[in-house]
């Protein structure tokens, strides 16, 4: 399975709107056709995963994905990083080797954004990728 398809298989869920797959070093592996995420955004995301110094900025300035700011709400270090903006919703989550990045908009609700990005980072994580 390419990470196109990784990508694709996490959109035909219903459960997420936009999604992107990239490498721990913020290297591009997937996104989703029309998905405007810029690399910086993500860069600055991941390096806030693991660093407690940006970290402490994200309730300052947000969580930016594809040019909208989200409120930010949580992270679990090494691991992930939620935000929202009022029913619009991102998630990042770290699996072994890569950073699965999602949206989702109405209907969907967050919960299930999280869990269905959260699966296919444990699989990843089982598959030691």
């Amino acid at each position: 399975m390419s990470w196109k398809d990784h990508v694709a298989a996490l959109e035909s869920t219903g459960n997420v709107t936009k999604a992107a797959i990239y490498g721990a070093d913020a290297t591009l592996y997937a996104k989703s056709d029309d998905f405007g995420i810029k690399d910086s955004e993500v860069q600055f995301l991941i390096t806030a995963l693991d660093h407690e110094q940006f970290a402490a900025l994200l309730p300052v300035q947000g969580v930016v994905i594809a040019g909208r700011k989200y409120k930010f709400l949580r992270r679990d270090e090494g691991r992930s990083i939620f935000a929202a903006d009022g029913p619009y919703g991102c998630c990042l989550v770290k699996s072994t080797k890569t950073v699965i990045v999602a949206t989702h908009q109405p209907p969907i609700s967050p919960s299930n954004c999280i869990c269905e990005v959260e699966k296919v980072a444990d699989w990843f994580v089982s598959m030691q990728m």
